[in-house]
């Protein structure tokens, strides 16, 4: 219904009492829901509840009074109305009900953290890539953070510890941020950065975090950059012709992420039975070892066919060494190897060996140099078929 509208009022209220403007069940407007379980949509007149948009999740809770209990899964801006997507727990909510809503806020402080060091991963980008870099999109969620953006080749570890220390520096000087309400024109005018094709009011939110990041946005941030913690970068890679995108997370996940990789280290420290710092010293050793071991293999394997080539049988048909064996006891490689090797020594020669494996029959033809213009390998295919 056009004629419904709501207001957030969640930048400064984790919850707050509202008043039911509608309920929509099945997509039809009714006035009260009581059976368990039921799926709603419902406009409240305010909402502590962030709607989805400009790449930031929504906030998910609960709404309670006396008489029902319901909760919110997901929160859409439509037109100037905000809808929560509501399953009824218990109880019975109609229309002009007035409800307590409550956000699920550890939920929202994670997705907080992780939306301010997105601009300050585009600030820090920026300062070590240059200015052409410019926001292509953005995923912020509680679990972390992907950041698409303008730049034509692969970052190098040396660029990802420069901006890693840019932002650790942000986070450190523990800078309040400022957001700042006024007209698109002069939020430009200021040097606020817009991109990724966003549609913007006539007023805008600017948002001022770290030392020099200045961009509009609409959402959820954090009162100072100490309460981001720590930032790490997970992955940076291609996703189309001229934009990268970068994965990474902040906070507790961030020390999460630490906490896991440490394990795993420790894991595998403790099976190389070597100390932590030793690791990399002793795969490249046995990186080392297994390449003399394959080259060992590779010599002996190679005698081991010239040897096992002398002991197969033959019978000459029109001047021509013809080679029959069952060679179950070797693999399709040496079975490779051994052809080469009856070609080479000798020239006018027809080789057919089987491999018989699980109920089933793999053959393998050789024809020498010299003896191609005579017969055809798939034609003699086709008769042993037969």
């Amino acid at each position: 219904d056009k004629k419904i509208s709501s207001s957030f009022d969640g930048y400064e209220n984790n919850l707050l009492t509202a008043k039911v403007l509608a309920i929509y069940k099945d997509e039809l407007p009714v006035e009260f829901a009581d059976k368990e379980n039921d799926k709603l949509v419902i406009i409240f007149d305010k909402t502590p509840f962030y709607p989805e948009g400009g790449g930031q999740i929504s906030d998910i809770g609960i709404i309670e009074n006396t008489d029902c209990r319901l909760t919110i899964t997901n929160v859409q801006k439509a037109g100037n109305s905000i809808i929560h997507l509501a399953s009824l727990s218990q109880g019975k909510i109609k229309i002009a009900d007035k409800v307590n809503l409550k956000i699920d806020l550890e939920r929202r402080k994670s997705v907080t953290i992780h939306h301010s060091s997105t601009h300050l991963l585009h600030q820090a980008l920026r300062d070590v890539l240059g200015n052409h870099v410019e926001q292509k999109g953005s995923l912020v969620t509680n679990n972390g953070l992907r950041f698409d953006f303008s730049h034509n080749k692969a970052l190098n570890l040396d660029e990802i510890s420069r901006i890693e220390k840019i932002i650790a520096f942000e986070i450190d000087s523990a800078k309040p941020t400022s957001i700042n309400k006024m007209s698109y024109s002069n939020a430009i005018k200021a040097g606020a950065l817009a991109f990724f094709d966003e549609k913007y009011d006539d007023d805008v939110r600017v948002l001022n975090i770290g030392t020099k990041s200045m961009e509009l946005c609409g959402g959820t941030h954090v009162d100072n950059t100490n309460e981001i913690k720590v930032f790490k970068i997970l992955n940076e890679q291609s996703i189309s012709n001229g934009v990268r995108r970068i994965e990474a997370v902040a906070g507790n996940q961030a020390y999460n992420e630490f906490q896991k990789t440490f394990n795993i280290n420790k894991d595998i420290a403790n099976a190389l039975n070597v100390s932590s710092n030793k690791i990399t010293e002793k795969i490249n050793s046995l990186k080392t070892n297994e390449l003399s071991y394959q080259k060992n293999l590779k010599k002996l394997n190679k005698q081991y066919i010239s040897l096992y080539a002398k002991n197969i049988k033959s019978f000459s048909s029109d001047d021509t060494d013809i080679f029959i064996s069952d060679c179950s006891d070797l693999n399709h490689d040496q079975i490779r190897h051994l052809i080469d090797e009856i070609k080479s020594t000798h020239h006018n020669s027809i080789s057919i060996f089987y491999l018989s494996n699980s109920n089933k029959l793999n053959c393998y033809i050789g024809i020498s140099k010299q003896c191609t213009h005579k017969y055809n390998a798939k034609k003699l295919l086709d008769i042993l078929n037969k």
